[in-house]
């Protein structure tokens, strides 16, 4: 059962490796266009009983812009897994990060801020707990936590930056934790199911301050709100059958309490075939902005969580000993409470945020791919349907939604091939190529925004490892060679906004101990 963006948008899960046996130790540097430089280092190794992984790493880029357009990453990361015993397990998770990003772009595209930068650092630290209480039933236990300290400076350019808005700076900090306790236990040997419960805490301290020709402004807001949650999932095996539910219940201290669910089903028709259908329901959460914002802008503290629901059927056939392997899926989402902000409250006074705004996304899904050997291929098609169902405050044909239209930004279609051969010498070479359709956007540089067309583009990228100098079975020295864009397709994923060209990237790499 998933909650928030996780539950309408995805997940992305991050996983810091772990290693077994003698310590290891892995180290990568490479450099290329735009000043481009990424190095990383790696530490692993372990017991029966204890195992670790440690991790370090630093990309920079001067950016594609002429000035002011320097980004940086900075990241450590660590995780320790104990054994205590044949029944338990612990372990303990961190990952601390920073980041810089200077734009020297206005909100058109244009190219004229000399200084413009934003930046955040991050914490996140975590612990796990297992126990094995029976043969049935496993406990789970999970704490933690999230910090995030971060905001925009955008100081005056010069003494005679002086008209509409010329200068702004905000501070934002960010704490989430999260206690979570369920329990697995196993019905038969084809049912099992979890029960759990959780709670959640968000405090968020914000500042602003904005400088034009009106005179300054300023706003601040120290807000929290707290969320407790019960769910369960059920999986079962009958034959070629499988079976999975699930549900969530959801009380939050803003929007009252809310409930999600989840169902689905795979049947295995053949060898190597397979069918499967499954439907649900997610919420996403307001951001604190557009829940309590003070200033120029007012939030709404009685906003509901927008609202997805989906279904999706697909199908699976592996042939050959799963040397061949076809899919292809049909899926329906819909959107609704979506959050829109509007120029013209219905009041003066009145907040600037509302559930107003509706929307579908429907379409196909298809891919293939081939294994054989050394040889690796593939290829997949996405066809995407999207419509604007209730376009909320906005009007006019330049409007963000427009009922009947598509949804900005959304290609109708998607399709890519990859191939990667690997010799043996230990050689491996990958290419892919991707082509995007066209998409609807629009141009916010005048008022009101013009409806524009975002062409269609193909990227061809490429890379490579070659060994150097190997020990037993193991490479110890690489040489790396990585090229996106090959082709230096020159496109827009943002109208007004250049995306990056051919960059080519030459590095090495290094692997130390963990035997031959």
């Amino acid at each position: 059962a998933l909650y928030g963006s996780d539950a309408v948008g995805g997940v992305v899960h991050v996983i810091t490796r772990s290693g077994s046996g003698s310590p290891a130790s892995t180290a990568s540097i490479t450099g290329g266009s735009y000043g481009g430089r990424l190095w990383s280092l790696d530490l692993r190794g372990g017991t029966e009983s204890v195992s670790y992984g440690f991790g370090l790493s630093d990309s920079e880029t001067d950016g594609i812009l002429a000035f002011n357009n320097g980004f940086q990453n900075r990241e450590l990361s660590g995780v320790v897994r104990f054994l205590p015993d044949t029944r338990s397990r612990i372990e303990l998770a961190t990952r601390l990060g920073g980041r810089e990003f200077h734009y020297p772009t206005d909100g058109s595209g244009n190219v004229v801020d000399q200084n413009a930068f934003t930046f955040a650092d991050e914490v996140t630290l975590g612990l796990d707990a297992e126990r094995q209480v029976s043969e049935r039933v496993r406990v789970d236990l999970s704490l933690s936590s999230f910090a995030s300290d971060g905001g925009t400076d955008d100081a005056i350019d010069s003494g005679a930056d002086t008209l509409g808005f010329y200068g702004y700076t905000s501070l934002n900090s960010l704490e989430r934790t999260r206690v979570r306790v369920q329990s697995h236990v196993l019905f038969s040997s084809s049912t099992s199911g979890t029960l759990g419960a959780e709670l959640s805490d968000q405090k968020q301290r914000s500042f602003s301050e904005s400088l034009s020709q009106y005179g300054p402004s300023s706003g601040e807001s120290q807000n929290t709100r707290t969320n407790r949650a019960v769910f369960f999932h059920v999986a079962s095996g009958l034959e070629a059958v499988d079976l999975n539910a699930g549900a969530r219940i959801e009380d939050n201290e803003l929007f009252g309490s809310t409930s999600t669910w989840q169902v689905g089903a795979s049947w295995g028709y053949a060898e190597g075939g397979r069918f499967r259908a499954s439907a649900g329901t997610g919420i996403k959460e307001p951001t604190f902005f557009e829940n309590y914002a003070t200033g120029f802008t007012i939030g709404n503290p009685d906003l509901a969580p927008e609202r997805s629901s989906s279904w999706e059927v697909g199908w699976e056939q592996g042939l050959l000993d799963g040397a061949v392997h076809f899919s292809g899926a049909w899926f329906d989402q819909d959107f609704q409470d979506l959050i829109q902000y509007t120029f013209s409250p219905p009041n003066p006074g009145d907040p600037n945020y509302f559930n107003v705004a509706e929307a579908s996304a429907r379409g196909l899904e298809a891919g293939m791919s081939i294994s054989s050997g050394a040889l690796t291929a593939g290829g997949d098609f996405t066809w995407l349907a999207t419509e604007v169902i209730d376009s909320g405050f906005d009007s006019g044909e330049g409007a963000t939604f427009v009922e009947g239209e598509a949804l900005l930004r959304r290609p109708k279609s998607v399709v890519g091939a990859s191939v990667s051969y690997r010799w043996n010498t230990g050689t491996t070479v990958n290419s892919s190529i991707r082509r995007v359709g066209e998409r609807q956007d629009r141009d916010f540089g005048s008022y009101p925004a013009a409806p524009v067309i975002l062409e269609s583009y193909t990227l061809l990228d490429a890379s490579a490892e070659m060994p150097l100098l190997t020990a037993g079975n193991r490479s110890r020295l690489s040489l790396i060679l990585r090229a996106s864009n090959l082709l230096d397709a020159q496109y827009e994923q943002v109208f007004g906004f250049a995306a990056p060209g051919r960059q080519v990237y030459l590095g090495a790499k290094v692997d130390l101990g963990g035997g031959s």
